[in-house]
Formats: C-alpha cells, sequence, structure tokens
C-alpha cells in the first residue's frame, strides 16, 4: 500500500481494520482525485513547454517528421545538439544548390546522432521545465511533500526524483508532442489511458539503467537541478 511506501505504518493499519471500511473507497477516490489534479497541471504546463523545446514552429523542419522521429524510442528525453548554417541570400543561378544544402541542415533534427546520448537521460530542457513546475509556489506537490522525498539507495540520503514522477512528466511531454504529429497543434483529449503506455515504457527503461545505481545518480542530480534545494545543497 502506499502508506507503507512513506512509511505510515499507523494509517496502514487502520486502514486494514474492518471497522474503517466505509472509508477506504472515499481516500481512494481523494487520492485518485489528487493525482488526476497533478497530472493536469503537468498537461498544462507541458503544452507550452514543448514549444520552446523542439522544433515545432518557425519552419526549421518537417514537424510531421520530427515528431515521429523523437517520439520513438525515448527520444525526447535527450538534449538535441544541431546546428543549422547560415547561408546569405542566394542569387537565382545558386538557388538549387543552397536549396540542397538548408534540406540537408534541417534533416539534422530526424538524425539520431544528433542526441547526446552519451550524457545521463532526462537532460531535455522539457523535462526540466515540466519537473520544475512541480516546485512552482507553496501549494506545489513538490514543496507540500519536500519531507517525503527519499534515497533508493540504503543508508543515502541524497533525495531523488521519484521514478513515478519522473515517468508522468516524461510520458506528459511525449503526449504533448503528439497533438503536433499533424504537422501543427491539434488537441488530443488528456487521461492516464492514452499515456500509460509511454508511462510504463519509461518505468521499464529507468528500472534496466540502474547498474552501478547510474539511475539514482541521475534522479538526485535532476532534483536539485530541479527544486529550490540545489542552491541550499551548495
Amino acid at each position: 500500500m502506499a502508506a507503507n511506501d512513506v512509511a505510515q505504518s499507523e494509517i496502514t493499519t487502520r486502514l486494514q481494520h474492518v471497522a474503517q471500511k466505509k472509508w477506504r473507497k472515499p481516500l481512494e477516490e481523494y487520492v485518485f482525485n489528487r493525482v488526476v489534479h497533478v497530472r493536469s497541471g503537468i498537461r498544462s504546463a507541458s503544452t507550452s513547454i514543448v514549444l520552446s523545446a523542439y522544433p515545432l514552429t518557425g519552419r526549421i523542419c518537417n514537424v510531421t517528421d520530427f515528431t515521429n522521429f523523437i517520439r520513438k524510442k525515448l527520444r525526447y528525453i535527450y538534449p538535441q545538439e544541431v546546428t543549422l548554417s547560415t547561408q546569405p541570400r542566394p542569387a537565382p543561378s545558386e538557388q538549387a544548390s543552397t536549396s540542397a544544402e538548408t534540406s540537408t541542415s534541417r534533416s539534422q533534427y530526424t538524425d539520431a546522432r544528433t542526441l547526446l546520448t552519451s550524457k545521463p537521460s532526462d537532460q531535455n530542457p522539457a523535462i526540466i521545465a515540466a519537473l520544475r513546475s512541480l516546485f512552482s509556489g507553496t501549494s506545489s506537490p513538490g514543496v507540500v511533500h519536500r519531507n517525503l522525498f527519499r534515497s533508493s539507495v540504503d543508508d543515502n540520503n541524497e533525495v531523488e526524483i521519484p521514478m513515478a514522477m519522473l515517468a508522468m512528466v516524461a510520458a506528459t511531454i511525449h503526449f504533448c508532442l503528439g497533438e503536433w504529429s499533424s504537422g501543427s497543434f491539434v488537441s488530443i483529449k488528456f487521461d492516464g489511458n492514452v499515456v500509460r503506455e509511454e508511462y510504463n515504457e519509461n518505468i521499464i527503461c529507468r528500472v534496466k539503467a540502474n547498474k552501478n545505481n547510474f539511475r539514482h545518480f541521475g534522479c538526485f542530480w535532476l532534483f536539485f537541478d530541479t527544486s529550490d534545494d540545489f542552491f541550499e545543497f551548495f
């Protein structure tokens, strides 16, 4: 049970008692509604975040090709480094060759080699910004529940962004990118069922990436990069 996960054994005992049966469903509904509220907040923030973190506007690249590329294999969680050459306006006789060169530069956005996969995952600016939205304001979940953040490593006080929080943020970014898959923005109804598959994919990815506490160090630095604790720590 969730109460066990946060070391609230007294609550666990009371909920399991036969006399408390009538309170379980209202409590479950309360928790569910809180999750929906937080998830909706992430979705609202991510709608604008993807515009600044990915080349979806300004005709920088073919948006349909880009979204089809970046949404596969969790590529969207990595930062991308693309260098577009700036050319002067060509003379009429040079238009054909310059056009070809510009097209080649734009194709870098769908080139896996431009993804900085050698760096820790989840360093894409969109992931960082969406996580920061969870620590923005005194009523935000990251601030209200600051004392519940833990380390996944025993006897270690380096608290982390929980896998569930990180996976929810990443899956929401993936969803918001999907709203641009036609080449322009098309609003899609957002709910847990729509993002469940990508959420699970993110969880599996992070479980596999835990060799030598790799996941711990990544989530530890994400916590201090996205919360005010960064300044207190240093």
